[in-house]
Order: C-alpha cells, then sequence, then structure tokens
C-alpha cells in the first residue's frame, strides 16, 4: 500500500468521517475533534529524552569527577584505600620494638627469643620477609628502657632508601631500687643497610659511649653523654667530621640515668636529654634553634610544631626545614589527614578553634568555645583534626563536627548516643571512625562509617581482637594486645 495515500492533513475537511448523528451531541463532537499529529508526538518524546539523556550525561560527568577526586585522594598523606563493609588481617608482625612503612616495603625491629634484637624488611602487601640482620648483644628484658628502636630508617643521595642500625652491647633498664641503672657499652658500632635488599654500605665502630646516630640528608649524627652535657658529632658517610656541638642536660645525675635520643624533625636534628626533656632542635650546619619548649608535634621529617607555655597561654611556632615560619596562639590540634585544600593552614585551640594562615600568620577564622548546644561553637577538648576537601573536620571523646573552612561556619555535628571516638581516618570517600570501646568488649568490632556531609553510612566489619585501628603511609593497620606484648595487623 502507498502510505502517503492515507495520511491526513489536520487542514482538511473530515466531515465524511464524522461520527453517525445521534442524540449525544457531546460524544459527537468529541468524536469529531481532530486528531493530534503524530509528528508532534514524537517531537515531544524526543524532547524527554533529551532532558533525560542531559541529566544522565551530567550525573555521569559528575559521577567521574566525583573518582577523580577520591583517587587523587590516595596520593595524600593519612588517606587509606577505599573501604568496604570489611576488611580482613592480610598478615600480622609479632612484638615489634619498630615498625616503620617506606612504600611498600615495612622495616621491623624484634627481639629474638634468647632476646637479643634483629632487624627486618618486610613486604607491606602480604608480610612476606626479604631479608633480616641481627642487631647488637644487648638482650632486651621486661625491665629494659627504650629510647626509641635500634634501627630507623633515612634516605641518602648516594643510596636512597636505607636502614640505619646503632649496634651495641650498652643499654638501660630499671634497678631492683626502681631507679634506672645503665649497664655501660663495650663497643658500638654503626650500620648502614639498603632497605630493599639489606647491602651492607657502611659498618664502623664508634666509641662505646655514643648513646644514638641519625642521618640527615648525607650527614651522620652521633650523640656521646659527659659531665652534664650532650656532645653532638656530625660527619660525612666516610667519617669526615663536619662540626661538633655540647648542649648541657639538665638530667645530669641521678635524675638522668636514662637514654639519649635523637631524631629527624622539621628539617633538623631533636635532641631529648637523659632526663627525657628536650634539649632542642639542631640544624644541619650545627647551630641551636630552639631549647626551653612544652612540647613538640612533628607532621613529617621537615615541619616540626613547637609549643612554649606562657603563664597561661602557649604559644605555637612552625618550623620548617629547620627555620620557624610562623608563631601563633594556642596549641595546636593534631591533624591526621590535610589534602591542601585550604592551602596551608594549622588548626589550634586556646582562646576559640581557630584556623591560622601559616604563611602570613593571620587567623582565618575563629569558633568560640562553647557547650554541645548545636550551635557553631565546640568543646575545648579537641582530640584530633582533618582538613579534606576545603572542609575541617574536629573530633573529640564522643563528637565530630564539620566546618566550613571558608569562614568557619558549623556545617554538621555528628553525636549518637551511646557512642565514642578515637580516631577519625578517612579513604576520600567516607569518614570512618574508631571507637574508644564497644557495648561489653574491650576491642574494636566495627568501624561506624559517615558520609563526608555527616550522613550515617554504614558499618565496616573488623577482624576480632584488634584493640585499636590507625592508617600510615596509605595503609590501613590494627593492633591486638595480650600479656604484655602486641602485634601489628594489616588491614585490607
Amino acid at each position: 500500500m502507498d502510505m502517503q495515500r492515507v495520511e491526513l492533513d489536520e487542514d482538511e475537511d473530515r466531515s465524511d468521517l464524522a461520527a453517525p448523528a445521534g442524540p449525544d451531541d457531546e460524544l459527537a463532537d468529541t468524536v469529531r475533534r481532530p486528531r493530534r499529529s503524530r509528528r508532534g508526538a514524537v517531537l515531544l518524546g524526543a524532547g524527554a529524552l533529551l532532558v533525560v539523556g542531559s541529566l544522565v550525561g551530567a550525573q555521569a560527568v559528575l559521577d567521574a569527577r566525583e573518582r577523580r577526586a577520591v583517587a587523587a585522594l590516595q596520593d595524600v598523606d593519612g588517606v587509606v584505600p577505599p573501604v568496604g563493609d570489611r576488611m580482613t588481617a592480610a598478615f600480622s608482625i609479632a612484638d615489634p620494638l619498630a615498625f616503620e612503612a617506606v612504600d611498600d616495603l615495612l622495616m621491623t625491629v624484634a627481639a629474638e627469643p634468647d632476646g637479643r634484637q634483629r632487624v627486618a624488611v618486610h613486604s607491606a602487601q602480604d608480610g612476606r620477609e626479604l631479608w633480616s640482620a641481627p642487631i647488637g648483644t644487648a638482650r632486651t628484658s621486661d625491665d629494659a628502657v627504650l629510647a626509641r628502636p635500634p634501627c630507623a630508617t633515612g634516605t641518602s643521595s648516594d643510596w636512597g632508601d636505607v636502614v640505619l642500625c646503632l649496634d651495641t652491647d650498652g643499654s638501660v633498664r630499671w634497678g631492683d631500687t626502681g631507679e634506672l641503672e645503665r649497664d655501660e657499652a663495650t663497643y658500638a658500632r654503626l650500620l648502614v643497610l639498603g632497605l630493599a635488599d639489606g647491602t651492607e654500605h657502611v659498618r664502623r665502630d664508634l666509641a662505646p659511649d655514643v648513646r644514638d646516630v641519625v642521618l640527615l640528608d648525607d650527614l651522620l649524627v652521633t650523640a656521646r653523654e659527659g659531665a652534664g652535657q650532650v656532645v653532638l658529632v656530625a660527619s660525612d658517610v666516610d667519617g669526615t667530621v663536619r662540626w661538633r656541638k655540647r648542649l648541657a642536660d639538665g638530667g645530669a645525675g641521678a635524675a638522668g640515668a636514662g637514654p639519649i635520643s635523637l631524631s629527624i624533625a622539621g628539617g633538623g636534628v631533636w635532641v631529648d636529654g637523659s632526663s627525657g626533656s628536650p634539649l632542642g632542635l639542631v640544624t644541619r650546619e650545627g647551630e641551636v634553634l630552639a631549647r626551653a619548649v612544652g612540647n613538640r608535634w612533628s607532621s613529617d621529617e621537615r615541619s616540626l610544631l613547637l609549643t612554649t607555655s606562657r603563664g597561661s597561654a602557649t604559644q605555637t611556632r612552625v618550623v620548617r626545614d629547620a627555620a620557624v615560619v610562623a608563631t601563633v596562639e594556642g596549641d595546636p590540634v593534631s591533624s591526621t589527614v590535610d589534602d591542601g585544600s585550604l592551602g596551608d593552614v594549622l588548626l589550634t585551640d586556646g582562646e576559640g578553634l581557630t584556623l591560622w594562615d601559616v604563611a602570613t600568620g593571620e587567623r582565618r577564622w575563629v569558633v568560640p568555645e562553647g557547650d554541645d548546644d548545636g550551635s557553631d561553637s565546640y568543646r575545648r577538648t579537641a582530640s584530633g583534626s582533618m582538613v579534606l576537601r576545603g572542609v575541617v573536620y574536629v573530633w573529640d571523646d564522643a563528637v565530630i563536627r564539620a566546618f566550613a573552612g571558608s569562614d568557619g561556619r558549623l556545617l554538621w555535628t555528628d553525636a549518637p548516643p551511646g557512642s565514642s571516638v578515637a580516631e577519625v581516618l578517612t579513604d576520600g570517600r567516607r569518614l570512618l571512625v574508631s571507637p574508644q570501646f564497644e557495648e561489653g568488649s574491650d576491642t574494636v568490632m566495627s568501624l561506624r562509617a559517615l558520609t563526608l556531609d555527616g550522613e550515617p553510612a554504614g558499618r565496616v566489619e573488623l577482624p576480632s581482637g584488634l584493640r585499636w585501628t590507625t592508617s600510615f603511609e596509605g595503609m590501613f593497620w590494627g593492633v591486638r594486645e595480650g600479656d604484655g606484648e602486641y602485634d601489628v595487623v594489616a588491614l585490607r
């Protein structure tokens, strides 16, 4: 059939199609009403599909942007890989004296059955031991005191990532009278081993009274004790001495029998005296940056926060590359994640919760101290914070609050009845809340999940027996405790 012959023009006279005359004029008028053009219906349907398609396309763009944003956050310190609704124990490290993660490698120090120590490097993916070596002949015991483990990781321009160890038979322990006693060393030896394969780069005898050693860039710094002083000696890896520095050790005498320790922080060498009191930060050139400090928080080797009490107030100095770059008021609030979305900032509490601009030393905003009444306030018990995607998250032992990074407006508060907060982690999509305890148990059985907007987002089940959880080097970890020992558990 020729379809053109049956197509109707809406303007033509269609009297021949009218319904038969009858008493129901309304029905007749209805039947005579012209039909809507099929072309119009087709156009209307296409328009609806176009709108729906546009919405679907826009959502796809938003989803793609969200995936890119979450993926980018995986490179931020403290952010863990995306987490489902359950995590399992991939492997565990038994009772380590030291535990450091560098990329996909783990450096541990553990005691052998005879009490001696061994350094080992494992795969962070499956826990396989890649290499190990004995360190020292000093036997560990329940009354031994360690300022820090005998080995630590570092970086050399010649060898890349290395393990730096002080091999010695000296030790500090609690005596029968409750006082610290020292078993003097008969030897001390420096070992520098390649992190990846254990290659021995340096084996050098040191003076027996060397208490600690660190690697600052390519500079080896040792600490010795003598006549109420800590003597620092900096040398190249070949032994060439660059400088010596003496620091008064306030712990001299019976109260100062404890271990002297060095660590890399803020671009310099941090020195703790034999009584545990800080002696200052020493630069690569041997200058002492700070002596009298009340406490310190070190976010990484290049950044350090020093606090000093001034009456009832506290002042915080921000140290970068061994130089003070800003001084602000208040106590720092510990930060687990900062994605840089607000620039270089520091959060303190004291006279209100304050966000500081480190570059200028000026306040961005202040939230007054107050009660848990839902207002734009907080309790001065903040135990942790996080800067993520332009929002500042702050928590204490019971409440999580989210503040707009731009002006400090309170965005939401999370405080379910009966809940507690030990730590807040994130995978970039959700906040993962670790409780301090759970009803009827002293272990953590699951994490409570929230969206970044504060809405409940389910729970994440954990392996049994975990005492607490944490994250570092982009990985999720738990800790089991028992009988005075503990295991570090890799959660995946």
